[in-house]
């Protein structure tokens, strides 16, 4: 049953209406003062207020405004019943929080029907306002900060992420913290309000962003905005996920440049070490053969720069394969040799075993000069790196690590600085169990940790992990026997080569080469001259050396054409690009294949073992 509550200080007037509201079937309950009512109403139900103006005491505004204070009661509606009709007395009416108001002397139909009205209304606003709740508790469950704010600034609702965030409720958008405020975008309210438009602003705060979103829901009677819902995020790993995106692409195309350029270079450097090494095998003169040897080995960190450049630029695929860890730590301190101070100096404790660990001898040889550049950026300017090799299996020789699985059979890599060794002692830290993103500066460390976990090994940093004093590189030893050194065969000097390749340089160096070796070397500058030239000559020659670079006809065209017409006819392939798919159809072939550029010593005893019709090998020089 709908109670209605009288407050008017006339007794007459509350029979009246109490008797004729009964009998429309209404509930009634009666007060004659303020306080009298406020005792119904904690004891009572009270769908709707009929309330006299004038009072002894608290007159029916006052009353009204004091209602209209209290939460249990402020959501009901109260209709004003008074003998003055004039516009001053209207208004108060409504200013009080009324929602109507009755002349004290109509008639009672005309009671009946604003009663009902109102009733209505009221019944109306309170199932809004349980889809409201419905509404609510779904806004509640999400990770970002939600209010529901009336146009006057009063919150309607907070989600529990919000009062997490702001530490309490607040009734009011005037009662938030400042700080709290900026990050919900408060100072926006009134323009989105007034322009009655969603707006979706993002706001860098420090090192956090969020996205702002506040949508204005508007009254369709009125056009006006009833109320305003605010959404706050954190998208701060969103911005840096969409950060390295861009950076990605940027490297996409700076990976298409490095590819290009380490082709080109790949010939330049191929030429220079071939003439390096022909210079020296005539140099009678001690200083010019020192000058000779600094060269070569010049040019043979470059090609190991290239070869790093060709790794980015994706042209090589991973190659898995057992590697001296001697070898590797030679190779990178040799290579870092180009990019360190011209005075700073590299100890190397090489270990009593010649360890081998199964990884890419390239991607390892990488991660060892990240971390040794990584290093010598945080170090004085006369401190020098010290890099240890030796076997977790043997405790004495193990830093004080905590991770207990560090004990099972790993190599270990450590550099250091050594001025500060003793530092390194006292922490050490996981970088994959760590999840400070602030972590040691620098891509190269990230990418050394990326490459370690590739071939199940770890990866330690030694003491501030903002400067660190060294680093540690652990990976599984690889349980094989050194493979045999192949033994050196005598060459043939009657052997005839036919060689199809069209770069230059690398031909004009070639053939040098093959004259000072006592070669007979026969030139093709394409696939097509070779076979209209040389076909029916195919039993004449020993040896086929074909560069993959070829266009004008397919090389495996060319070179199953010739070995069709010479089945003994043993063939080298060559190329600087596309190594792993090259080296892949030399498998399938079962020919031979060497990278480019090449060590003359790797590649004249690889002459002599084809030459010499041994088993056709794979050889693809990491330098």
């Amino acid at each position: 049953m709908t109670t209605i509550l009288i407050i008017d200080d006339m007794v007459q007037t509350l029979k009246f209406l109490s008797l004729y509201l009964s009998k429309d079937g209404f509930g009634v309950k009666t007060a004659r003062n303020f306080q009298e009512g406020w005792e119904v109403l904690e004891k009572e139900k009270i769908d709707l207020i009929l309330l006299d103006v004038m009072m002894p005491g608290i007159n029916g505004y006052e009353t009204c405004k004091r209602l209209k204070k209290d939460e249990r009661f402020v959501n009901i509606p109260v209709v004003f019943v008074t003998s003055c009709d004039s516009g001053e007395a209207i208004s108060q009416c409504f200013d009080a929080g009324g929602v109507d108001y009755v002349y004290k002397f109509a008639t009672q139909r005309e009671l009946l029907a604003r009663i009902k009205t109102q009733l209505q209304l009221s019944a109306n606003q309170d199932s809004e306002k349980k889809a409201m709740m419905r509404f609510s508790k779904a806004l509640d469950a999400f990770p970002s900060e939600i209010l529901t704010v009336a146009p006057n600034g009063q919150i309607i609702f907070m989600n529990s992420s919000f009062i997490e965030l702001h530490g309490q409720e607040v009734s009011f958008l005037s009662d938030m913290d400042d700080a709290v405020a900026r990050l919900m975008g408060v100072d926006l309210f009134a323009e989105v309000l007034e322009k009655k438009e969603t707006l979706e602003v993002k706001k860098t705060f420090g090192n956090v962003t969020r996205l702002i979103t506040m949508v204005p829901v508007i009254d369709e009677r009125t056009n006006g905005s009833e109320f305003l819902l605010i959404f706050s995020r954190d998208v701060s790993d969103v911005e840096e996920m969409e950060f390295h995106l861009r950076q990605s692409k940027k490297m996409e195309s700076v990976s298409m440049i490095a590819g290009g350029a380490a082709h080109d270079l790949n010939n330049i450097l191929g030429g220079m070490l071939g003439y390096t090494t022909m210079a020296r095998m005539h140099c009678e003169n001690e200083l010019s053969e020192e000058f000779i040897i600094k060269a070569e080995n010049a040019a043979e960190n470059a090609a190991a720069v290239i070869s790093q450049l060709v790794n980015f630029a994706r042209q090589k695929e991973t190659k898995v394969d057992n590697i001296p860890v001697k070898h590797l730590v030679k190779e990178s301190v040799k290579l870092l040799a180009t990019l360190l101070q011209e005075k700073r100096q590299i100890f190397v404790d090489e270990a009593a075993e010649n360890y081998l660990i199964r990884v890419d001898n390239a991607l390892v040889q990488q991660a060892l000069v990240n971390v040794l550049v990584a290093l010598e950026k945080t170090m004085d300017e006369d401190s020098s790196i010290r890099i240890s090799v030796s076997s977790t299996v043997n405790r004495d020789t193990l830093l004080p690590f905590r991770d207990d699985d560090v004990f099972e059979e790993y190599i270990k890599i450590i550099v250091v600085d050594d001025d500060k060794y003793d530092s390194v002692r006292d922490k050490s830290l996981n970088l994959d169990k760590n999840k400070d993103r602030r972590i040691v500066a620098g891509l190269g460390v990230a990418i050394v940790n990326g490459i370690v976990q590739d071939f199940g090994g770890k990866f330690y940093i030694h003491g501030d992990t903002q400067k660190p004093t060294g680093f540690t590189l652990c990976f599984p030893l690889a349980n094989v026997e050194d493979a045999a050194e192949v033994e050196e065969v005598a060459l043939d000097d009657a052997a005839k080569i036919l060689v199809v390749d069209n770069e230059v340089f690398f031909v004009q160096m070639v053939k040098d080469l093959m004259d000072l070796l006592g070669y007979n070397a026969t030139f093709c500058d394409s696939g097509k001259e070779c076979l209209d030239t040389y076909l029916s000559q195919a039993n004449d020659f020993d040896l086929l050396m074909l560069d993959y670079g070829e266009k004008e006809m397919l090389p495996v065209q060319v070179m199953e054409q010739l070995s069709q017409a010479n089945p003994k006819l043993e063939v080298l392939l060559t190329s600087s690009k596309q190594v792993e798919e090259v080296s892949m159809i030399a498998d399938l072939k079962e020919c031979a294949f060497i990278e480019k550029p090449f060590k003359m010593k790797v590649f004249s005893d690889l002459l002599k073992t084809l030459l010499e019709k041994e088993s056709p090998v794979l050889v693809i020089d990491d330098q």
